[in-house]
């Protein structure tokens, strides 16, 4: 098919009919790609992280520590209902959003339960009991106690129905308000994440669509062209949602956000050929509008689609799993929005022709929308309208124009201050970091840790080879001594070993009594085998005998891991010490080392998408340019917004989580079609004859209009996403916003500055300007690199 041939009558048909077809199917795969949200922290380092596989690993041998801790106002030792509940959480949960009947807890610890076992089994004084049990079961007063709920399999495969369990649990079995109850632990968080993210989301969407309908109506001038651009953004909104699940993924709270950037970025786009048609109408009529503004559409909104994709797509390099999804999905989805936005709303204007409003366009001189005899409209009604244009871009034109230099040198000096800003940068991944501060997570967080003990877990595992019985009571009390050189740490709140659970130890057993007491410990010990077993703070192979401690450290406090980690390390390296060739290997795992990587991963992301992104962009506008010199120089008013908004960020001691290193690369992305469509349209002017401030002044006059309300569309219609309870959503939309409103200021002024000084002569095409010259601009909008 010849490109004469698109938009008429068949291949409208074909269009329309194959958007009938796929509608239904693409609605209901957009549908389970919603209904799939689903998050787990544990899961955002890929598989071949060490952190990764060494969790993996520890869930392998000892069922994980993914857990639930449970308490309410006046849970005390004598409170009959922790035994009912425990028993009821036990039981196989009633089917949850249509899953089976299963059991999602594979092990309830109580603390009457666990007070019992070390007061009957381990033959503990009800003091020493209570001493142990301080912190993870027992709180500060040592009267308020809790609950401790060990997810099964089932219940990892579903985290919604397990935590669902436990408030119909308290509610139905033990009569307890579900509002009453504090429940907190990995389970909870992942659950929290994926409510907090789907909060209130059709309802900001539904603003985003309204804001962005507005902004339409207001630039448009008209509720039928409107009309159809929402239309085609919504496809691209719905296809984009529906590609993840037919690739057989799976949404989360980071692809959520995709879909309002591909609605809105498609409508950007979808202004952009608008403002082309609005351009063909005066030269073609209505009925060769649409293939005429495709043509001259094609190479700069191909190339903005195809940059804004290398943006979002440099995100693949991160290791943060659900970023890097993101940003796949993200660029394939933009590619995909260009095919339909050229194949659809073409085809709808061919098909539907805006008379009203494309009589609108010359209200001062007389307009038929059919044209002149020739075919053609009257070309003093549009000069005129090119001159209007003129007056309003010269009040900014003239003092760029003017004040050149000092704008370039402040531009300077806020890039080397900010700058040194980003070296300051923090970053995060907690889970903390994620909610609002009245979040029911972070509420029932601070009033369980404040209550009953810390809940961030670090696991550190011994593994000694099986060598036979004697060694139990010398290993044991090596686990004893390393748990007490843990436990002074000030960053440690409490720990948890098979020492705990173990019959009382003398501090020295190799004194004189050393005969007596080692029989009589291993008599003890023996007994207490099995507990210490079931507790799973002990576990034997065939080959190995792995001695567990729980490290917990308080989620409230902002502690930094790095440290921690770092003196655990020394510390059991010091306690092992004297161990010589018997010392066993260990292994630190747990949610602290995780997160931990993935801050540090997260960082080394922000830097090295940047990078790829600038990298891949800049090469792509200097070989549209034509000149490496001139890539580089155009790229420097989109490198500032970044800068200027990072680097304050680290000057302000702000943290870079999830939802804002996502904004960096993806802004570059978006922010270059600005700086493409106003330099090809400086050497369109170029090569028509004009000089640089001339030529600066016509880019002003054809593309400052559709710059602005493709900016307005894409900020306003993200800010509304401030509003999520999301904390990283909330900041996408803001880091967007400032990012992408910087972003225009440069590419109105910074770059504008650029062109006019000297260094704009490296923008200038090497063509011999011949007949082109003497061409009126204004007479054909196309779009020559």
């Amino acid at each position: 098919m010849s490109f004469d041939t698109l938009y008429g009558p068949r291949f409208r048909l074909w269009v329309f009919a194959i958007y009938a077809a796929a509608a239904p199917l693409v609605l209901v795969g957009a549908y389970r790609a919603w209904q799939s949200n689903m998050n787990r922290p544990a899961d955002w380092l890929p598989p071949r992280f060490e952190e990764t596989q060494q969790l993996y690993w520890f869930v392998e041998h000892f069922g994980g520590d993914e857990l639930l801790m449970v308490s309410w106002p006046g849970c005390t030792f004598d409170d009959p209902r922790l035994e009912v509940f425990a028993e009821a959480l036990l039981e196989p949960a009633p089917p949850v959003r249509g899953t089976e009947t299963a059991v999602l807890f594979r092990r309830v610890l109580t603390g009457p339960e666990v007070f019992r076992d070390l007061v009957d089994t381990a033959r503990l004084s009800p003091q020493e009991a209570l001493h142990r049990m301080q912190g993870w079961l027992v709180g500060p007063d040592w009267e308020t106690t809790c609950l401790v709920a060990f997810i099964s399999e089932a219940g990892r495969d579903d985290r919604h129905a397990a935590l669902a369990w436990v408030y119909q649990a308290a509610e139905e079995r033990v009569g307890l308000d579900p509002e009453s109850i504090h429940v907190a632990g990995p389970t909870a968080d992942g659950v929290a994440i994926d409510q907090a993210s789907e909060e209130g989301l059709l309802l900001l969407n539904a603003a985003c669509f309204a804001i962005c309908s507005a902004i339409l109506i207001i630039c448009l001038r008209g509720v039928v062209l409107a009309g159809m651009v929402f239309l085609t953004a919504i496809s691209c909104q719905v296809f984009a949602v529906a590609l993840i699940h037919f690739t057989g993924s799976y949404m989360d709270s980071v692809l959520l956000v995709m879909a309002s950037l591909v609605y809105v970025l498609s409508v950007s786009a979808a202004l952009h050929l608008v403002n082309y048609y609005r351009d063909a109408v005066h030269e073609a009529g209505l009925a060769g509008a649409p293939r005429l503004a495709v043509r001259h559409a094609l190479v700069p909104c191909g190339l903005a689609a195809a940059t804004t994709a290398l943006g979002l797509g440099s995100l693949t390099v991160s290791q943060i799993v659900p970023i890097s999804r993101f940003g796949a999905y993200s660029a394939a989805a933009v590619m995909c929005g260009l095919v339909i936005l050229l194949a659809l709303l073409p085809s709808l204007l061919a098909q539907f022709p805006p008379r009203r409003w494309a009589a609108g366009l010359t209200p001062d001189e007389p307009f038929s929308p059919h044209g002149d005899e020739e075919g053609h409209f009257d070309r003093e009604a549009m000069r005129l309208r090119q001159r209007q244009r003129r007056r309003r871009w010269g009040r900014l034109f003239r003092p760029v124009a003017r004040f050149h230099g000092a704008i370039l040198a402040a531009a300077g000096i806020a890039l080397l201050v900010t700058g040194m800003g980003i070296a300051q940068l923090e970053t995060t991944v907690r889970i903390h970091a994620m909610f609002r501060d009245d979040a029911r997570v972070i509420r029932d967080y601070r009033w369980l840790e404040t209550h009953v003990g810390p809940l961030v877990p670090v696991e550190v595992v011994l593994l000694y080879p099986r060598d036979g019985e004697a060694a139990l009571l010398d290993r044991l009390l090596a686990v004893r001594d390393i748990q007490r050189s843990i436990d002074a740490l000030d960053e440690v709140g409490t720990t948890i070993s098979a020492a705990t659970f173990a019959p009382a130890l003398p501090e020295d057993p190799r004194g004189v009594m050393a005969v007596v007491q080692r029989t009589v410990l291993r008599r003890r010990l023996e007994e207490a085998r099995d507990l210490l077993v079931e507790t799973q703070y002990l576990l034997e192979t065939e080959d190995e005998q792995m001695w567990r401690i729980s490290v917990r450290v308080a989620a409230h406090r902002k502690l930094e891991f790095g440290p921690l980690l770092d003196r655990l390390h020394e510390v059991v390296d010091e306690a092992l010490a004297a161990e010589g060739e018997g010392r066993p290997e260990t292994v630190i795992t747990g949610g602290v080392p995780l997160v931990q990587a993935a801050q540090s991963q997260l960082l080394l992301d922000l830097f090295w998408s940047f990078m790829a992104a600038f990298a891949m962009i800049g090469l792509t506008m200097g070989v549209l340019l034509r000149g490496a010199r001139a890539g580089l120089l155009a790229m420097l008013p989109n490198l500032l917004p970044s800068v200027l908004v990072f680097g304050a960020m680290g000057w302000m001691g702000a943290q870079v989580e999830i939802g804002s290193m996502m904004t960096a690369s993806a802004a570059l992305g978006i922010a270059v079609d600005g700086t493409l469509h106003f330099v090809t349209w400086f050497r369109r002017g170029i090569a028509d004859g004009q000089d640089r401030p001339r030529a600066v002044r016509f880019a002003y006059t054809r593309c400052g209009t559709a710059m602005v309300q493709t900016t307005l569309v894409c900020t306003l219609g993200m800010l509304v996403f401030s509003l999520s309870a999301f904390v990283p959503t909330a900041r996408f939309s803001w880091l967007m916003f400032s990012l992408l409103f910087a972003a225009l200021v440069a590419d109105l002024i910074v770059l504008p500055a650029i062109l006019v000084s000297p260094l704009g002569r490296v923008f200038q095409p090497a063509m011999r300007r011949t007949a082109m010259a003497s061409r009126d601009p204004s007479a054909e909008p196309a779009l020559r690199l």
